[in-house]
C-alpha cells in the first residue's frame, strides 16, 4: 500500500511541478483576435483586398497568426446571432456602413472602423512582437515587456530593474528575457494598443510599463512606474518559472497577444519586417536619439571616450589624394626640416576583451526620417483616440504600488468546470484524478494505521 502511495505521489508532483512558462509553451493554444466586417448585402469593392487577405490568414493559408476574420451583413439575421457581433452592432448601428471591429479575446474593442490592406497587415504583426516571440520560442523561462514612459528617468528606473532580473535569473540558470518597445513608435502601434486594453485606465497613463510574458505570447497585467521594482519583477519571474495552476488557462489572468509565428516549428513565418534580434538574454531597445538613454554599467563594459575625444557625429576634415595635390599645387611643397616633424601619435592600447556575460545593451538602428506609411493606425478609424503621450496622465503612486498582475488568483485553485473547458482537459482531469487518488489512499493508509495502532493496545 505505501508502495502505490509513492508511486502515484512521485507520478503527480512530476506533473504538477512542469513550469509554467513551459507547460504554457506546449499546451496553451493562443486565443484569437476577432476582425469582424459590418456591411450592407454587398462588401465595398475598396474592401475586397483587405478582406481577401484577412480571410486567407483566418484560414492559415498566409501566416500563423491567432486571428478570426468574419464578414457581417447586417441585414442577415443568422449573421448577427452570434454574441459578439450582436453586441458590436448594438452599439454601433448608427455607424456609416461598411466599417471593420476588432476585438481582443478578452472582448475589449481595439478600433471600430476603416482598415485598409497596409493597416491589416500592421495589426498582425511588428517587429516588436517578433522580437518577442522568437525569445520566448528561443528558451527563455519568460519575458519582461517595457514601454517606455513620457518620464525618462522612471523608464531609465525600469530599464535598470529590467536589467538585474535578466541577469538574476540568467546567473540562476532560469534565464527570462526582455525586450522594449516604444508606445510612440508607428511600427508598434497596433502592439501598443493590445497592451493597452489589458486595464481600462493604462491609455490614460503615461508610464514606464513591465508587462511578464510567456507560453505563445500570453500577456499579463503591468506594473507602473513606482511598481517597477526588482522584487516585484523577481516575483512574477518565480510564477512563471513555477507550476501554480499551469494546466487552466480560463481561469489565467492576462491575455494572449496577436502574434503572426508559427509556434508549432518556432519560426516565424508571417511579412513583419524584424531586425535580427540581439539577445543572448534581452533584447532591450533604447529609446529615440533625442532622449539619450544610460546604460547601466557592468563589469567589463568599455570604458567612456576621453573628453578631449572628437564626438562621433563630427567628420573628420576631407584628404585631398595626392594626385590632386599635385595637380592643384602651384609651387613645389616645401619640405619641413626633420628636427621641426611632429611625431606620430601613439595608438592607445586595445582594450581588454570583455568576459562580461551580460553586455551593455546595444540601441537599435535609428529610423529613417521619413515617416512609416504603414503601421501607424488611422484616427479616423478610432472611436476615441488614444491620447498622445505628452497629454496623457501619470499614474498616482496609490495606483502605481499596487500595479502588475495578480499573481494569488493566478496561483488560485480553479473549478472543476473550469478545467472541462480547456482543450488540454483530459489532461488537466488526469491531474484533479490523481489527486483524488492520492487523497483517497493517503485517508486510507492513516485509517488503516490508526486501528492496527488501536488493536496493538488492546490486545497489550
Amino acid at each position: 500500500m505505501v508502495f502505490v502511495v509513492l508511486v502515484t505521489t512521485s507520478a503527480l508532483l512530476c506533473a504538477c511541478e512542469t513550469p509554467v512558462f513551459e507547460y504554457t509553451m506546449e499546451n496553451w493554444q493562443r486565443d484569437p483576435y476577432l476582425v469582424r466586417y459590418f456591411h450592407r448585402a454587398t462588401e465595398a469593392p475598396a474592401d475586397q483586398e483587405t478582406n481577401a487577405w484577412l480571410q486567407s490568414v483566418s484560414r492559415g493559408q498566409e501566416g500563423a497568426a491567432n486571428l478570426s476574420f468574419a464578414r457581417v451583413d447586417v441585414t442577415d439575421a443568422a449573421a448577427l446571432a452570434g454574441a459578439t457581433e450582436r453586441r458590436i452592432w448594438e452599439q454601433h448601428s448608427g455607424r456609416e456602413l461598411p466599417f471593420y471591429a476588432i476585438v481582443s479575446p478578452k472582448g475589449n474593442e481595439l478600433s471600430v472602423g476603416a482598415l485598409s490592406a497596409s493597416d491589416a497587415k500592421a495589426l498582425v504583426g511588428s517587429p516588436g512582437r517578433t522580437r518577442l516571440a522568437e525569445q520566448l520560442a528561443s528558451g527563455t523561462h519568460g519575458a519582461l515587456l517595457l514601454v517606455v514612459g513620457a518620464n525618462m528617468d522612471e523608464s531609465e528606473a525600469a530599464r535598470a530593474a529590467v536589467r538585474q532580473v535578466v541577469k538574476s535569473t540568467g546567473e540562476q540558470e532560469r534565464a527570462v528575457g526582455a525586450v522594449e518597445v516604444r508606445r510612440d513608435d508607428p511600427a508598434e502601434s497596433w502592439f501598443v494598443r493590445q497592451l493597452m486594453a489589458l486595464e481600462p485606465d493604462l491609455a490614460d497613463l503615461a508610464n514606464a510599463m513591465v508587462f511578464p510574458v510567456f507560453g505563445r505570447g500570453h500577456v499579463m497585467e503591468p506594473y507602473l512606474g513606482k511598481g517597477i521594482t526588482v522584487a516585484n519583477l523577481k516575483q512574477v519571474a518565480e510564477f512563471m518559472n513555477g507550476p501554480c495552476a499551469c494546466e487552466v488557462k480560463t481561469a489565467s489572468v492576462g491575455t494572449d497577444l496577436l502574434t503572426d509565428f508559427d509556434w508549432e516549428t518556432r519560426r516565424q513565418v508571417g511579412t513583419s519586417e524584424a531586425t535580427s534580434p540581439n539577445f543572448a538574454l534581452f533584447d532591450i531597445r533604447e529609446a529615440e536619439n533625442r532622449q539619450p538613454v544610460v546604460v547601466m554599467p557592468t563589469a567589463g563594459a568599455r570604458s567612456a571616450p576621453a573628453r578631449d575625444e572628437q564626438p562621433a557625429s563630427e567628420a573628420p576634415a576631407a584628404v585631398v589624394p595626392p594626385v590632386a595635390q599635385e595637380q592643384e599645387a602651384t609651387p613645389p611643397a616645401p619640405v619641413a626640416p626633420e628636427e621641426e616633424t611632429a611625431p606620430a601619435p601613439e595608438e592607445p592600447p586595445a582594450p581588454e576583451p570583455s568576459h562580461d556575460p551580460y553586455p551593455p545593451m546595444e540601441s537599435a538602428p535609428a529610423e529613417p526620417a521619413h515617416e512609416a506609411p504603414v503601421a501607424a493606425v488611422p484616427a479616423s478609424m478610432l472611436d476615441v483616440a488614444a491620447p498622445a503621450v505628452g497629454e496623457a496622465r501619470l499614474a498616482t503612486e496609490e495606483r502605481a504600488l499596487a500595479s502588475g498582475p495578480d499573481l494569488i488568483a493566478a496561483c488560485r485553485p480553479v473549478p472543476a468546470a473550469l478545467i472541462g473547458e480547456e482543450a488540454s482537459a483530459p489532461l488537466g482531469d488526469t491531474l484533479s484524478i490523481r489527486l483524488a487518488i492520492v487523497i483517497a489512499v493517503v485517508t486510507l493508509v492513516i485509517l488503516m494505521g490508526g486501528m492496527a495502532l488501536v488493536l496493538r493496545r488492546e490486545n497489550g
